[in-house]
C-alpha cells in the first residue's frame, strides 16, 4: 500500500520458499497474487502463480480462492467466457471467502455473456457469503451490489439498476464511506452516459 510493491514481492518469495504446509503455501499465493496483480498490474506473473499453486496445492477452501482470483485474472486477460469456465464449479461447490471472491468475477462475466439471472444469483449468494464472514476480505460486501446494477443493466433493466445503485449511494451516505458513495455514483451515470444522456449523466456522477 506504500507502493513498495518490488520489496513486497521479494520479501514474499523468500516466505514462499520457506512455506511447509499446504495452509502457509495458500496463503502466501493468495497474498502474492494481490501484490503482483492489484498493486503491480502483473497479470501474466499472477496467473504463472495462480498455476504453480493449484498444481501443488490439495482441494480446500484456500485453492478455491487462488482458482476465484484467477478467473479474474482471466476476465482481464482473455474475456468473460475463460473467467466463467474457471468460476463456474466454485460457484457450484465453495463457500466462505471463496465463495464471496468466485462471485465478483463470476456475475460480471456472466452478465456480459447475456446469462442474466445466473449473474443476479451470483451478486446475491457473494453479498450473503461475505455477509456472514467473521473475518473481512479486502472487498466490501457493497460490490456485489455493484456487480448486481452491472448485470441489470446489461438486461436493459435500466429502472432496476438505477434503483438499487441511487439505495446503495445513500447507504454510502448513511455510512460515511467514500468509496461506496464514488463507486455507485459512477454507476449511476455511467449507463445513461451509454444511452447518449450526457447532461443526465453529468448530474448523476454527483449526486
Amino acid at each position: 500500500l506504500q507502493g513498495r510493491s518490488a520489496q513486497a514481492d521479494t520479501e514474499l518469495e523468500e516466505l514462499a520458499r520457506r512455506a511447509q504446509t499446504p495452509s502457509e503455501q495458500g496463503l502466501v499465493a493468495l497474498i502474492r497474487l494481490d501484490n503482483r496483480v492489484i498493486y503491480s498490474g502483473a497479470i501474466d506473473e499472477g496467473l504463472r502463480i495462480a498455476k504453480e499453486s493449484e498444481e501443488i496445492l490439495p482441494p480446500s477452501e484456500l485453492l478455491d480462492e487462488i482458482v476465484a482470483r484467477r478467473a479474474a485474472l482471466l476476465l482481464a486477460k482473455e474475456g468473460p467466457r475463460s473467467a466463467v469456465a474457471a468460476v463456474e464449479p466454485l460457484l457450484r461447490r465453495a463457500t466462505g471467502r471463496a465463495l464471496a471472491w468466485a462471485c465478483m468475477p463470476g456475475p460480471f462475466s456472466l452478465a456480459r455473456m447475456g446469462r442474466i439471472e445466473e449473474a443476479l444469483d451470483a451478486a446475491h449468494r457473494g453479498y450473503q457469503a461475505q455477509c456472514e464472514l467473521t473475518t473481512p476480505t479486502d472487498w466490501y460486501p457493497f460490490m456485489h451490489a455493484w456487480y448486481e446494477a452491472v448485470a441489470l443493466d446489461h438486461a436493459g433493466r435500466f429502472a432496476e439498476a438505477e434503483r438499487l445503485s441511487l439505495a446503495r449511494y445513500h447507504e454510502g451516505v448513511q455510512n460515511r464511506s467514500l468509496e461506496q458513495q464514488a463507486i455507485f455514483s459512477w454507476q449511476l451515470s455511467k449507463p445513461v452516459a451509454e444511452r447518449g444522456h450526457i447532461d443526465d449523466a453529468d448530474r448523476k456522477s454527483v449526486v
